[in-house]
């Protein structure tokens, strides 16, 4: 006898990658938050060449990407700012 609850569908097989996806995505999300309050403090200690408000946009970018539409599979992810040291 088959136990069809055992059966992997493709629907669950995507449903499956799908939750991986968005895992790493925030695991990503979460190491570029770190990395984005450190930019911060730096521009607040004075470092030249670090946009404040450009890396405070981008946090808050960052915050926000799991609740934008198409999260994981179709959703560009935000572009850090680029510092001019």
């Amino acid at each position: 006898m088959i136990d069809w609850s055992k059966v992997v569908t493709a629907e669950s097989r995507a449903a499956e990658e799908a939750k991986h996806l968005a895992a790493t995505e925030r695991q990503w999300r979460d190491a570029e938050l770190v990395r984005a309050d450190n930019e911060i403090r730096k521009a607040e200690d004075g470092l030249l060449g670090i946009d404040p408000v450009a890396w405070r946009a981008y946090r808050i970018d960052l915050r926000n990407y799991p609740e934008r539409e198409g999260f994981p599979t179709h959703c560009p992810r935000p572009n850090a700012p680029i510092n001019l040291n």
